[in-house]
This record gives C-alpha cells, sequence and structure tokens, in this order.
C-alpha cells in the first residue's frame, strides 16, 4: 500500500473517531492504604440510571485508558472492574452495593453533592480488582455528573408520587 493511501486511511479513521468532551468522567483508583495506584481513565459512554421503585443507581460505564500511563508495570489488559448494582436511599443519602451474587447491600458512604466541584463522588469499595500478579481490595472513586442524574431523580420520584396506589400496586 501506498504512503498516499495509508495517510488518506489514517486521515478517514480520524474523522469518524469519536470525540470525547471536554468534561468526560474520569475516576482514579486507590489502594487501601490510601496510596493512589496510578491508574485513571476517561469514560467515554455513561448511561447512569436511577430505579425509584428498587432505589438502585445502575451505572454503565465503558472505560479508555489509552491516554494515562500505568505504574508498577500494569496495562489496562490487566484490569477487570466488576460493578455491581448500587442502591441509593433518597432519604438518608447513603449509598450501598448489593454484591453480584445477591445478598444484603453494603453501605458504601454518603452521596456527597459538590464535593467535586458541582459532582459527586461514588465510593466503590471492592476486593474484585484482579491483575495477572495479584488480587487487592480497591477503592474506586468515579466523579459523576450528578446534576443531571439528580434531576432525572426527583422528576421519576415526582411522576412515582402522582400515581394512585393502585397503580403503583400493578
Amino acid at each position: 500500500m501506498s504512503r498516499y493511501a495509508l495517510l488518506s486511511l489514517l486521515a478517514l479513521a480520524l474523522v469518524f473517531l469519536p470525540v470525547l468532551p471536554a468534561s468526560a468522567t474520569a475516576f482514579r483508583v486507590e489502594s487501601p492504604d490510601k496510596n493512589t495506584i496510578g491508574i485513571g481513565g476517561d469514560i467515554t459512554n455513561r448511561v447512569i440510571r436511577y430505579d425509584p421503585k428498587r432505589k438502585e443507581l445502575n451505572a454503565s460505564l465503558t472505560i479508555d485508558y489509552s491516554r494515562y500511563a500505568t505504574s508498577g508495570g500494569l496495562t489496562k489488559e490487566d484490569l477487570f472492574f466488576t460493578f455491581p448494582k448500587v442502591a441509593f436511599d433518597p432519604v438518608t443519602k447513603i449509598l450501598s452495593v448489593v454484591p453480584p451474587s445477591g445478598g444484603e447491600a453494603v453501605p458504601i458512604g454518603e452521596w456527597k453533592e459538590g464535593s467535586l466541584g458541582g459532582h459527586a463522588v461514588l465510593l466503590y469499595e471492592t476486593s474484585v480488582f484482579v491483575t495477572s500478579r495479584d488480587r487487592t481490595a480497591i477503592r474506586l472513586f468515579l466523579d459523576v455528573d450528578t446534576e443531571r442524574t439528580a434531576e432525572a431523580m426527583k422528576k421519576k420520584a415526582a411522576v412515582e408520587e402522582s400515581q394512585p396506589v393502585e397503580e403503583k400496586l400493578k
């Protein structure tokens, strides 16, 4: 293939690459002793849904590590994250992790509005951090856009409140 053809293909690929928003959600990973592990990523696809009946906040995330360096010889292929369901109590504002295998929800902290300049920190503590060499408990701090999420939660709660009791029981 000629040099011109390769450059043309590259230019075409760049045109169709998805553009990251300027304020892409990012995360950092910390070890239990609070020393930050040098891993970060952009969340390029984010779906956050709140189910008022089940009181669950579900996050569906696609993480792009490509722009970030890692430390300790880790590569993105070494990392496997499981995001379980996160239950949210709108009264106490306590977040709880619902284990993937079911069972009792484990409280993980309070939903703190404005803790990162208008964003919230979702603290997710898990032992599901596996590398080819190690298994370690970690904490995942996820910076999410709470303004839109909070608005959606309020609207859904208002709709549910306005429904007759008979409809709620169906």
